[in-house]
């Protein structure tokens, strides 16, 4: 199954969706450690008096009022912050109650709440207050600790956080030992003290109707983010926590009208109440054998739809499809999924389709010689693309398009400055502080009527011995 939320793919930390991507974060022991002034406040101006979603890349100034100090600070004290104008940076509401750690910035008196760190706001900040109002007691020893958090698929709305989880047993396991155990708490937070050195696996008991997605996990840099087994040290201070969803699934095939699997069809579990066409998506593309699996969608009841958008291209050469086969939504069958069920046997039969014709052909310099890996793009009669293809290591391509769909192919490669100063034969020209340019080939008009079987694009220029770069072979 994939998923797109509405802004792409993005991190969710301190209530905040950000594209910003970070190789770890530090536990709320190592952030404490390592922030000279660290405490929960009230944020009481903000400038400038922009809405809060367009922050994102506008630097933002704040002023902060400590309501309750952990370091560095004293109850009713004011910091002034500067956030960067970047996606990493975190930035606040008025009114927001915040727990900061703090680091000073470039500007004489001025704080900042740095990126891929742990300030957020205090719904988001359990796991952090349940080890800062423990101090000095808690910073004394190791700490394991982590959230366990519901999540969801909204469609429309994207990744979201739908609650925690109280009551859910935590087992930490070194071979060789007694495994240790704890309950989350109220706040969907566990945490355990005082662990002998070593290696542990972290599991949780996942409640029934649900299950893991992925675990979350900060602390040492060098973390397997695909693992829950972390190595704990005298001091660490390590966070595993565990998002879960919702145990459903969809599955089902893509049948074309000869009853053939068609594959690449890209296929939307669209709940029944979205009627917006949002760019959230719940959806997969069929396998070569037709067969498609979507997973993790809230329970509920939704339409089974294959080429949402209705474009016809080669690889849905039909129009939008709703399960069984109609084109009429009210028409649709609909699909209940309830927690810890499947739903199989979803397979939409494409009652008719448009005919396809046949292109191939190669790719070569105008000495002969073959272009490998170059793009082959097929554009519509108004330029507009509507397929992109690699040529193989011989410079060969082959693809098909539908029929009545005339236009024009060509070819061709990008090009950057080392590799034009290696390949002086190519005349390649940039743009002022461009690093890149693209070579192409003149274009082959395409009836779109009938088989292309034999076409021949030329970049016209001698072959190079340094083409195709590394990074595409």
């Amino acid at each position: 199954m994939r998923f797109l939320a509405l802004a792409g793919l993005s991190l969710f930390f301190g209530g905040q969706a950000w594209g910003c991507v970070c190789a770890a974060r530090p536990s709320a022991k190592d952030a404490w450690t390592d922030s000279p002034v660290v405490f929960l406040g009230s944020v009481q101006r903000i400038e400038p008096g922009v809405d809060y979603d367009k922050t994102t890349f506008v630097e933002q100034h704040l002023r902060v009022r400590v309501d309750e100090p952990f370091k560095g600070a004293k109850k009713n004290d004011t910091f002034e912050l500067n956030q960067a104008a970047n996606d990493c940076a975190p930035k606040f509401k008025s009114g927001e109650r915040i727990v900061l750690y703090l680091h000073p910035s470039e500007k004489t008196r001025v704080w900042e709440a740095w990126g891929c760190h742990r300030s957020r706001d205090i719904e988001s900040a359990a796991d952090d207050l349940l080890f800062l109002r423990k101090l000095p007691v808690s910073a004394r020893q190791n700490r394991l600790s982590g959230e366990i958090e519901v999540y969801e698929n909204a469609v429309p709305g994207g990744f979201r956080i739908v609650g925690v989880l109280p009551g859910v047993k935590v087992t930490a396991a070194k071979e060789g030992d007694v495994p240790l155990d704890a309950f989350s708490n109220a706040d969907g937070v566990y945490e355990l003290y005082g662990l002998p050195p070593g290696k542990y696996k972290v599991t949780i008991e996942v409640p029934k109707g649900l299950r893991i997605d992925f675990p979350v996990k900060t602390g040492p840099r060098n973390l397997d983010f695909a693992d829950t087994t972390v190595e704990i040290k005298s001091d660490s201070g390590v966070s595993i926590g565990f998002v879960l969803m919702a145990d459903t699934k969809i599955t089902g095939r893509v049948i074309d009208p000869e009853g053939k699997p068609m594959e690449g069809v890209c296929v939307d579990a669209m709940p029944i109440s979205d009627t917006t066409q949002a760019p959230s998506r719940i959806f997969d593309c069929t396998k070569s054998d037709g067969t498609y699996k979507m997973e993790m969608m809230s329970p509920g009841q939704y339409r089974i739809v294959a080429n949402r958008e209705g474009v016809v291209t080669a690889r849905e050469p039909f129009g939008t499809v709703y399960y069984p086969g109609t084109s009429d939504p009210k028409k649709a069958a609909l699909i209940t999924v309830a927690a810890g069920s499947v739903a199989g046997g979803v397979d939409l039969q494409i009652a008719s389709a448009r005919k396809l014709f046949k292109l191939s052909g190669v790719v070569q310099f105008d000495d002969g010689s073959p272009v490998a890996k170059a793009w082959i793009i097929y554009s519509d009669s108004k330029g507009n693309e509507r397929q992109r293809k690699n040529a193989a290591a011989d410079g060969s391509f082959g693809f098909s398009e539908v029929v009545g769909e005339g236009g024009a192919v060509h070819a061709e490669i990008m090009v950057s400055r080392d590799l034009a100063s290696d390949c002086p034969q190519f005349g390649a020209a940039f743009r002022p502080n461009a690093f890149i340019t693209f070579l192409k080939t003149p274009a082959l008009t395409i009836s779109g009527d009938s088989e292309e079987p034999n076409l021949i694009l030329v970049l016209p220029m001698k072959s190079c011995k340094a083409w195709p770069p590394e990074w595409l072979k």
